[in-house]
């Protein structure tokens, strides 16, 4: 399947902010803290930290290879039937986290904005436009990410400050009371909601690697670290003992303050934000389950018709599954399916660092 580059620095930046970023604006915060309360924020500062370092170490990976498809450098490497295994667990992988994505974010939407809407009427407006996002060509997506990057940003920026400027902000109390066994735990417990830097390596064929690739690629990875811990930060500021009853973070740290109450509804705003938010990292997943389908299939056109139905069946089919086990899915994605994601999304990539340092040492030569 020949591609060609199509991906510019900027846009990759931007991509990597909405795939850092977006998982953790909605109830991560809230449900860190059901676990470990007053540590939460040290353990949510961890699993960025790493996430950031993994992010780092693929950028680092795709500065060294340059227009190379991800699929047959590991066949190169490892033989095509390894390379195989390891891009069906990657699709598996990006299938469950697009399906439950999807599902998890209707209970926001419902009470935000269709409240008496059902589920069938929220997939009926949401996969047809992630389907066009991920039927069309990467190029097209790529600027569509790009075009609104600055609507999202400038709605998350004013959410914050909301929370900030609030009457009910006070520095938060933060606590290291818990033993290392507890905290790792919580820390392995939660790795699901990171780790959504392998979508990285699906494009990395279609990036331009220009002049200034790591230098604006590691600013974007920086900047939306920064911007998760400040939000983070302000939403434990705002709720400090009741953050475990706040699911919809960045809707309540917007529209529950004392201050913004007085002024009249905000709630448009942070729904706006994370409609943008939820359609776009929503696109980047359903990318990387196509990609990943017809690199294991060995397809031979992009957007084949073909694997773009498979994906919607399998994606609807799961999605049905989340929702009739509702009250089950937060327990599943704490069970097995960490240690899938633990394995693909930080152990694999770290594996990298030894194609690194031979090249290194060989550039050295």
């Amino acid at each position: 399947m020949t591609t060609k580059s199509e991906i510019s620095t900027r846009q990759l930046g931007i991509m990597i902010f909405y795939a850092f970023c977006g998982l953790k604006f909605i109830n991560l915060a809230s449900l860190v803290y059901q676990k470990i309360e007053d540590v939460a924020f040290v353990v949510v500062l961890f699993l960025a930290l790493v996430d950031v370092m993994v992010f780092l170490l693929i950028l680092v990976f795709i500065k060294r290879h340059p227009g190379v498809s991800f699929y047959q450098y590991l066949s190169s490497k490892i033989g095509v039937i390894c390379a195989k295994i390891i891009y069906f667990l990657i699709f598996f992988y990006y299938l469950m986290r697009f399906s439950s994505f999807i599902s998890a974010n209707y209970d926001f939407l419902r009470d935000a904005i269709f409240s008496t809407a059902g589920k069938y009427f929220y997939l009926s407006i949401i996969i047809p436009v992630v389907v066009a996002l991920g039927f069309s060509s990467m190029k097209a997506f790529s600027r569509t990410c790009e075009f609104f990057f600055l609507i999202v940003i400038s709605g998350f920026l004013l959410c914050v400050a909301l929370g900030y400027f609030s009457g009910s902000f006070s520095l938060p109390y933060l606590s290291l009371d818990t033993t290392a066994g507890e905290f790792f735990s919580v820390s392995l417990d939660f790795n699901y909601w990171f780790g959504n830097s392998l979508f990285l390596l699906l494009f990395m064929d279609k990036i331009k690697v220009e002049k200034n690739f790591l230098r604006s690629s590691i600013f974007f990875t920086i900047f939306s670290f920064v911007c998760v811990i400040i939000f983070v930060f302000c939403f434990y500021g705002v709720f400090g003992r009741t953050s475990f009853i706040h699911h919809y973070t960045i809707y309540d740290v917007a529209v529950f303050g004392p201050e913004t109450l007085d002024v009249g509804r905000l709630d448009f705003i942070p729904v706006i934000t994370m409609m943008f938010f939820i359609i776009l990292q929503s696109g980047i997943m359903f990318r990387a389950v196509l990609i990943s389908l017809e690199d294991f299939c060995d397809a031979k056109h992009e957007r084949n018709v073909g694997s773009v139905v498979i994906c919607v069946l399998a994606s609807l089919a799961l999605i049905y599954f989340f929702f009739v086990n509702e009250d089950k899915t937060f327990l599943f994605f704490q069970g097995w399916f960490k240690w899938l994601s633990l394995i693909l999304a930080f152990i694999f990539p770290i594996l990298l660092l030894f194609d690194i340092r031979k090249r290194r040492r060989k550039n050295e030569k």
